[in-house]
């Protein structure tokens, strides 16, 4: 590939970290509903349920769909997309499905590992390649710049995110669930 833009650190990680708000906003809302119970019995029904029905398939999305799948088909995630970027091959070909899934899953955990090492290497190396990029053979480039659009997204989705949790934590700490925990650790069976 002879015409590319690498991207480099700063953009990456706020594609990514775009990327996790945008993924963690369903399970937000799910912890909101939560922890609207009634009654503490009404909030392990409801715990059982999220795990049962969202948090389970979420995880399998995630691993199977939401990075590897997209990112095999158009080269991107949301966060990837409203950055501007695209993941490549060497010719500027998206990635196989089995390669994309690959750098998502093993070669973002071998990128983790040593305290992120392999994600910081992007700041030091000539063509802003990672750990994960170079064990699979791929690049980030940037089609379009957009870093204004990706952090005023990032921003209002990261405020909405802490809107919900703050009012999920509110909801527990002065909801009627506050005083059934309360009367049950301070029984005298307990």
């Amino acid at each position: 590939m002879t015409n590319y833009r690498p991207a480099g650190f700063w953009i990456r990680f706020l594609a990514s970290t775009l990327d996790w708000v945008i993924l963690m906003l369903p399970t937000t809302l799910l912890a909101l509903y939560i922890t609207n119970a009634a009654s503490l019995q009404e909030l392990l029904y409801r715990l059982i349920i999220a795990v049962i029905i969202w948090w389970v398939p979420s995880a399998f999305f995630t691993t199977l769909v939401y990075g590897p799948w997209f990112i095999s088909k158009t080269g991107t995630t949301l966060g990837k997309y409203f950055s501007g970027l695209k993941v490549t091959n060497d010719e500027g070909q998206n990635l196989t499905y089995k390669r994309a899934f690959f750098r998502q899953n093993i070669g973002y955990a071998f990128s983790g590992s040593l305290f992120g090492l392999g994600f910081l290497a992007v700041a030091k190396d000539p063509e802003k390649l990672g750990w994960h990029d170079k064990a699979t053979g791929s690049r980030v480039v940037i089609t379009r710049t957009l870093w204004p659009l990706t952090l005023l997204v990032f921003v209002i989705l990261f405020s909405l995110q802490g809107y919900f949790w703050s009012q999920a934590i509110k909801q527990v700490t002065t909801g009627p669930i506050i005083k059934e925990v309360t009367q049950f650790f301070s029984s005298p069976t307990f």
